[in-house]
């Protein structure tokens, strides 16, 4: 297994990943393919510097797209997709993703990472065990009709 940056030509494997994993409990969504490769191409094209897939072969096994903003201390880094293949976790993959994107923000200078993690998911575990905590801001939903 090998991680590299995300290319243009791991886009479609990435969006059929993300679709593949998505449509799994607790998430149930449900994603028009089309639409999710746009979402990928969108953070992609944005911030190609920190954002990887773990590659068995040829097969994207796990992709982990991430995008950098100013905050008030100066940047940090915001975890959009991360996921890795259900056949394929527990053998250290999300951990090699997490430490790739890791070494890319130290050199980059940027000292927090922020995610979100459904509470129903066993992701919550993962990130425990990689050093994230639960931090004092929250996320907030309002739908908009």
């Amino acid at each position: 297994m090998e991680i590299v940056r995300v290319g243009k030509g791991h886009v479609d494997a990435i969006a059929g990943l993300l679709k593949k994993e998505f449509l799994k409990p607790p998430y149930n969504e449900t994603w028009i393919l089309s639409k999710l490769i746009g979402r990928v191409e969108e953070v992609f094209h944005d911030n190609r510097l920190y954002c990887f897939v773990a590659l068995e072969g040829s097969s994207v096994i796990g992709v982990i797209l991430a995008s950098t903003f100013v905050f008030r201390d100066g940047s940090r880094c915001f975890v959009e997709e991360f996921v890795v293949d259900s056949e394929k976790q527990n053998k250290g993959v999300g951990t090699k993703l997490l430490k790739r994107l890791e070494k890319e923000c130290k050199k980059a200078k940027i000292k927090t990472i922020w995610l979100t993690a459904n509470q129903k998911s066993n992701a919550r575990n993962f990130y425990s065990k990689n050093g994230f905590i639960a931090s004092d801001y929250r996320l907030m939903e309002k739908r908009i009709d």
